[in-house]
């Protein structure tokens, strides 16, 4: 039996008590039902990747699951829900959310094959939108909004024309499904990353390639597009940093093996500046570098299982890392030491720092997201209505 997706949305402001405190991730199914929720405010910036995304004026949530196996576990997720507005829309797992810039509008796709579109925060559907022949694994929304960018395990990447839900281009390439999408922060650009180790890059205005970059040995787990648009950075299950000029195609830096990583990276952010990424990796391993020289600067040490997710601060030298360990991690940049760390009572899928304050939203496999003060941490709030993880 399948349970519809469903879109919900949260009162940040509201006050509510809290309880302080292996998942699957990506395409992998477990007991219960598929749902999005979305907690409403107003200074919310745009996230990295699939699944807890935030842009413009809210967070997006979504269970990992396509299987109602445990009906009183629903009943009791509702009975403590705090959503304020729900929409059914997919029939089968979520893999990928996104909100678009103007905080207008907000996507998912799933493993219906489908990718579905709604307003916020009235949660009223969009569009409608069916061209993959595979789940849709990764979604992007252009900086206008306008136009989103999916991504499925068929190996295609389609852009579509929101307010019509007509397809604008669809384009082959990888060989393998497309693991995460990104648009350009100022032009009309889409980059997507594959298992098969490749990387893509198409002219959205006129649909046609513009270049694509070999040499991961592995899947291209994660990457994007720098802040200031100038590079593109790329992360892999061979356990390597690639950056490369988008215009050339040329690999310019290539961090691998001592002192960086050993094993697989699952995640990896870009600070506001454009000069250093964190990437978290499979065997707990956290590393700074420098992107424009190609060295590493650190090592942070303190997670005893995969990182799954990562981010810097916009406002405070600080950042975060959540992995399988249950471990939120916060890190003092200037001396690369542990500033604090919080127990979740499941693994953490996913974080994202607020764009104004210092404060560190968690999503958890307990299906519950968490707001922390970085300062303090103290877990301020906590979003309930999930009966399962959500990412």
């Amino acid at each position: 039996m399948s349970f519809p997706c469903t879109w919900c949305w949260f009162d940040v402001d509201g006050s509510r008590d809290v309880d302080h405190g292996r998942t699957t991730t990506g395409r992998e199914s477990c007991a219960g039902g598929a749902r999005i929720k979305t907690m409403a405010d107003d200074v919310v910036e745009e996230g990295e990747g699939p699944a807890f995304v935030a842009e413009g004026e809210g967070v997006v949530v979504a269970d990992l699951c396509d299987d109602v196996a445990n009906d009183e576990a629903h009943e009791g997720a509702e009975a403590s829900d705090d959503a304020s507005t729900v929409l059914q829309v997919h029939r089968g797992a979520v893999y990928a959310v996104a909100w678009s810039a103007c905080g207008r509008r907000v996507a998912c796709g799933g493993g219906d094959d489908a990718a579905h579109v709604a307003g916020a925060p009235t949660a009223v559907q969009v569009a409608a939108l069916h061209a993959h022949r595979d789940s849709v694994s990764a979604l992007s929304f252009a900086m206008d909004g306008r136009s989103l960018a999916t991504g499925g395990l068929d190996g295609y990447v389609c852009v579509w024309d929101v307010s019509t839900s007509q397809k604008q281009w669809q384009w082959d390439g990888p060989s393998d499904g497309v693991e995460w999408v990104d648009w350009h922060p100022r032009g009309n650009v889409v980059l997507a990353g594959a298992e098969d180790g490749s990387t893509w890059m198409w002219d959205a205005s006129k649909g046609r390639l513009m270049n694509s970059f070999h040499g991961h040995g592995g899947s291209v787990t994660c990457g994007r597009f720098t802040p200031d648009g100038t590079h593109v950075v790329t992360a892999s299950a061979d356990a390597s940093l690639k950056v490369w000029d988008p215009k050339t195609g040329t690999c310019l830096h290539t961090l691998h093996r001592n002192p960086f990583h050993d094993q697989a990276i699952n995640a990896i952010h870009i600070s506001q500046d454009s000069t250093v990424a964190i990437t978290g990796a499979v065997d707990g391993s956290v590393r700074l570098a420098n992107i424009q020289t190609g060295r590493v600067l650190g090592k942070l040490e303190g997670h005893t299982d995969s990182v799954e997710t990562v981010g810097f601060s916009n406002k405070l030298p600080l950042c975060a890392t959540g992995g399988l360990d249950h471990k939120l991690c916060i890190w003092d940049l200037h001396t690369l030491t542990l500033r604090g760390s919080k127990e979740h009572p499941d693994s953490v899928i996913k974080l994202l720092w607020h764009p104004k304050e210092p404060l560190v939203y968690t999503a958890c496999a307990d299906g519950n997201v968490r707001l922390w003060d970085a300062r303090t941490m103290e877990c301020i709030q906590m979003f309930r209505g999930h009966s399962v993880g959500a990412q």
